[in-house]
């Protein structure tokens, strides 16, 4: 699941990178039929230019990250016994001919 993260912050030309140092931020959600609307508001103690950052977040669940990583390791395990099978075998992989007379 991915989620938004929306953050006020200002560009301090000091240290040459986006701070919230003074700020924070207000998100007030309405809802529409037809979509999601987002009202942000900023709140600071200094008289900057602001922006609203947006950056997204993963949230992952353990148990199925776990059964993931379980089921991977059966098809690999699959895949490397199907190569284990055919390659040494190479005449299973060679296209057989046959004619048949009417």
């Amino acid at each position: 699941l991915v989620s938004t993260k929306l953050s006020c912050m200002y560009y301090d030309g000091n240290i040459r990178e986006w701070s919230s140092k003074g700020c924070v931020t207000r998100s007030v959600y309405k809802y529409s039929r037809k979509k999601r609307i987002t009202d942000v508001m900023c709140e600071s103690n200094h008289l900057t230019s602001f922006a609203v950052l947006m950056s997204f977040v993963v949230h992952t669940n353990s148990s199925e990250e776990h059964v993931t990583n379980t089921l991977l390791g059966f098809s690999l395990v699959g895949l490397l016994l199907t190569l284990a099978a055919i390659l040494p075998n190479r005449e299973l992989t060679k296209t057989r001919r046959t004619k048949s007379q009417i």
